[in-house]
């Protein structure tokens, strides 16, 4: 089976659920026990490095190493509240006021070490997050567009998602922390040990991380992952502006840790652009595809296509189906300075529905931007629970209503369709079981094979302008396993999977690297991105 299509752009990572205790207000008094009282009665709208901890936390400060009584971050925001009166519940911003605060608070930040106290221990701690909530939503997307012509957001890294739902929507300028290269043992160390609680780590890798990126992929590396200096974050219907410091070595003061933070929030501005999409993008003046100087990607492509068709005929081949894939460079008047938000504000606002949008912006990649809408979610583990689909076969949207449900009777009744995704729906099963077998996911009956006459286990998913085959999988995670613990194993089972490669996974990508991978370096295309987090 060969899909003669163009690949969907990316698959999604993982949400993952945050559970927190929120910092304390300001106590009117220093005893212990007055204290210790007040870190039980958490504030809706500051927090600092939350923990979940049923009996008393306290994100502080020594003020010395002799000091008895520690500072929560909150009077590092608001020191003038902390002796006159206890502040309510209900304290928010404009978003900038709250930068304004950020930035008094970050130059506040003493040289002595931070400790996290729980339950009497104290805890050494190399990264700190603040948050504030915000007054009015802000919407991120605009917010990032908005900083397009600052200094900062042209020499920093900057990224943006959003998933289908809109429930969980973050830009983000600069990185405190930066990985780049594959997720490996020192990645999920990270995530695992000095990740605060309430923090995202945001990026993605390449389609094939065993191969050397090209050219045009260098800034982007094998993988980039980013924990945002400054984040815009609206999740669930609240909006949080928050800042992230982190201490590179034990050398290093935390004074001179948040001025590096300070560096980036001072240089952003208060422009945020409107919430419509441009009213036309400018027109395309021309095409290319060609690869170097004498390749042509519709001859590879056309090429691997004949390949494939004659690798299925051979009895000794294991290839059952491959996914191939084509370039094609658009060219636009420069005049226009068209960049990668304008269009993803197009999407956005302009009535692009049932899509996750995301873009990265790599600090040193001369101007180069990774952007997209894609349906496909990878996986996502939220509240205890992992959820996975199978993606495959695909029909255009009817121009009628009688045109279109003629099209998804064509789909749904068509045999090599179901099998597309039958084969992917195993291939994620089998991937399940294996995680059910180290105790990773409780098993379920979601997680046996299907087939095609199950057809309860398949659903039509209807877009703008495609409509796909669509199984769902959801299983819950074993006692004691956290979310970056499955994430950690799945990412590297289920990426990438069938649908975006073949199968058996290795024979395509095989298949791809030999006949496809002379046309075009995929980099980042079909390969996962979205977010992860410690929970």
């Amino acid at each position: 089976m060969v899909s003669l299509h163009f690949i969907l752009v990316l698959l999604w990572l993982p949400e993952l659920n945050h559970s927190f205790l929120r910092t304390s207000q300001n106590p009117t008094k220093l005893d212990k026990r007055e204290w210790k009282e007040q870190t039980l009665k958490a504030t809706e709208n500051v927090f600092v490095n939350g923990f979940k901890n049923t009996k008393s936390f306290e994100a502080s400060t020594e003020l010395s190493p002799t000091a008895k009584n520690k500072v929560t971050a909150y009077q590092i925001l608001y020191p003038h509240l902390f002796s006159q009166y206890k502040p309510g519940n209900d304290i928010a911003r404009p978003l900038q006021a709250v930068m304004k605060i950020m930035e008094k608070a970050l130059k506040r930040i003493p040289e002595t070490d931070m400790k996290l106290v729980i339950d009497g221990q104290q805890e050494a701690i190399k990264v700190l997050r603040i948050e504030h909530a915000i007054t009015h939503p802000v919407d991120p997307l605009c917010w990032l567009h908005g900083q397009q012509q600052t200094s900062v957001a042209k020499n920093e890294a900057s990224v943006y998602f959003s998933n289908v739902q809109r429930t969980m929507e973050a830009a983000a300028v600069g990185a405190a922390y930066l990985h780049q290269g594959k997720t490996d043992d020192d990645f999920w160390n990270f995530i695992r040990k000095e990740l605060p609680t309430t923090s995202h780590v945001y990026g993605g890798e390449r389609f094939d991380p065993e191969m050397m990126p090209s050219e045009e992929w260098n800034a982007f590396g094998c993988g980039y992952w980013l924990l945002p200096t400054v984040e815009l974050r609206r999740q669930n219907g609240k909006t949080t502006f928050a800042i992230h410091i982190v201490r590179e070595h034990e050398l290093q003061s935390w004074s001179d840790a948040a001025q590096v933070t300070l560096n980036v929030l001072t240089k952003l501005s208060g422009e945020i652009s409107e919430a419509d999409p441009a009213t036309t993008l400018p027109p395309v003046i021309s095409r290319d595809g060609t690869y170097g100087s004498d390749l042509d990607t519709q001859d590879i492509f056309e090429h691997g296509v004949t390949s494939a068709l004659r690798e299925f005929s051979n009895p000794a081949s294991s290839l059952e189906k491959v996914v191939l894939a084509r370039r094609s460079c658009l060219f636009f008047d420069k005049a226009a300075k068209l960049s990668a938000l304008d269009i993803l504000r197009k999407w956005k606002f302009g009535g692009n529905e049932g899509g996750h949008l995301f873009f990265l912006r790599p600090k040193d990649g001369n101007g180069k931007e990774f952007f997209g809408c894609t349906p496909e979610q990878l996986f996502s583990i939220s509240n205890g629970k992992l959820t996975t689909e199978a993606l495959a076969g695909t029909r255009p949207r009817g121009s009628t209503q009688e045109n279109d449900e003629a099209l998804s009777r064509e789909l749904f009744e068509s045999s090599k369709d179901r099998s597309e995704n039958e084969i992917t729906g195993n291939f994620i099963c089998s991937q399940l079981r294996e995680a059910v077998d180290r105790r990773l996911l409780v098993y379920n009956d979601c997680i046996k094979p299907s087939n095609s006459d199950a057809g309860d286990r398949y659903f039509l998913r209807r877009l703008l302008h495609l409509q796909h085959i669509c199984q769902r999988f959801q299983c819950e995670l074993e006692d004691g396993t956290l979310g970056c613990d499955a994430a950690e194993f799945l990412l590297h089972r289920l990426h990438p999977t069938p649908a975006v490669c073949g199968f058996p996974r290795d024979a395509a990508m095989n298949f791809i690297r030999a006949k496809e991978s002379v046309a075009f370096d995929r980099g980042f295309y079909a390969g996962p991105f979205g977010y992860v987090g410690r929970s």
